[in-house]
């Protein structure tokens, strides 16, 4: 196998014997995630990815669990009495960047890893707040009425927010609409659901995420201030797509809690005999509280 000769990606995983019975380890995704935006391809020896793998014992910090297929991973100590004395949600951020900062300090020698580089993108992200908020794909003009629209994406530690932000050029009026929120990060998943973003009409924008067949997509109605997710294999007829489409309205794919066209599109899909989802509707009847 090929070793890798640029190192740009960050992960972080969990030791196995991290007991959440006594502590509680947040989402942090949101600061390795910013850091592999801001961060690009830079020289090194072997190794493309930095994980680390949080650990309640003192003793591993800094020692390397494996070395595998391009990835380092490296135990780094999770000190819960320390992480409390955070006050903010900056320095709680800030409390895992510097982990990353750590462990790539302690081994650029040995991989080869520009540490000046590194710095100048970590004094960067701190600099400005530590905030991974920013565009995301690309930009869809209505050039006849001068206005223009982009996906923005909030991390925080709390998840992910996606917005619609449409701005009037002439004016500068700015105008923003929430459309989905997540538990946790992963810009992977975003590049999924943020393909192409077009204006259907004047008044209708629509947002396709990344399908081979029939993508599904967001469309935000202006004159009315409402977006709706459509799974056009639902809409018509498809009863594994209905059944999908009923999960996805349960704060999956969709970024969106709506319960009663969750049930709606599982019913939609069991009447048409689809296990699946009349196993889940009966789950979800059986632990609604009476």
């Amino acid at each position: 196998m090929t070793q890798p000769k640029y190192f740009r990606y960050f992960r972080y995983n969990i030791d196995e014997g991290f007991d959440y019975s006594r502590v509680h380890l947040p989402d942090v995704g949101c600061v390795f995630e910013l850091l592999e935006v801001e961060f690009k391809k830079t020289p090194s020896r072997g190794i493309s990815c930095l994980q680390l793998i949080y650990t309640l014992q003192a003793d591993k910090h800094l020692k390397v669990w494996i070395e595998l297929e391009g990835i380092l991973s490296v135990f780094s100590h999770y000190d819960a009495a320390r992480f409390a004395e955070c006050a903010s949600a900056f320095e709680k951020k800030k409390f895992f960047l510097d982990h990353i900062r750590q462990a790539y300090m302690h081994y650029a020698d040995q991989y080869g890893w520009d540490e000046r580089y590194f710095d100048a993108v970590y004094q960067r992200i701190v600099a400005g707040g530590i905030m991974f908020d920013r565009p995301w794909g690309n930009t869809a003009w209505d050039r006849h009425r001068k206005v223009r629209a982009r996906v923005h994406v909030h991390y925080d530690l709390d998840g992910a927010e996606l917005s619609f932000v449409i701005e009037d050029v002439k004016t500068g009026d700015v105008r923003r609409k929430v459309f989905a929120r997540w538990r946790g990060t992963n810009t992977q998943m975003l590049n999924t659901i943020c393909g192409k973003l077009i204006w259907e009409s004047s008044h209708r924008l629509r947002l396709y995420t990344r399908r081979s067949e029939l993508p599904d997509y967001w469309e935000f109605d202006l004159e009315n201030d409402r977006v709706e997710f459509h799974k056009p294999k639902a809409e018509a007829g498809d009863a594994h797509a209905q059944y999908q489409l009923g999960r996805a309205f349960l704060g999956g794919e969709s970024g969106i809690y709506d319960l009663e066209k969750a049930v709606y599109w599982l019913r939609q899909s069991a009447a048409q005999g689809y296990k699946h989802a009349a196993r889940f509707l009966t789950l979800m009847e059986n632990s609604t509280p009476r």
